[in-house]
């Protein structure tokens, strides 16, 4: 999933619905931010 997930570009020319539903991941796994991402910032 994480691998579909990275095919995502939150500044591409395509929406990024349009990408999460070819790709068939959900919004919400785009925008929040991984665990690790969280735990590096402390």
């Amino acid at each position: 999933m994480s691998t579909r997930r990275g095919w995502i570009e939150r500044a591409g020319e395509v929406a990024v619905i349009r990408q999460c539903a070819l790709a068939g991941v959900a919004r919400s796994g785009v925008y929040t931010r991984s665990t690790k991402e969280v735990v590096s910032e402390f």
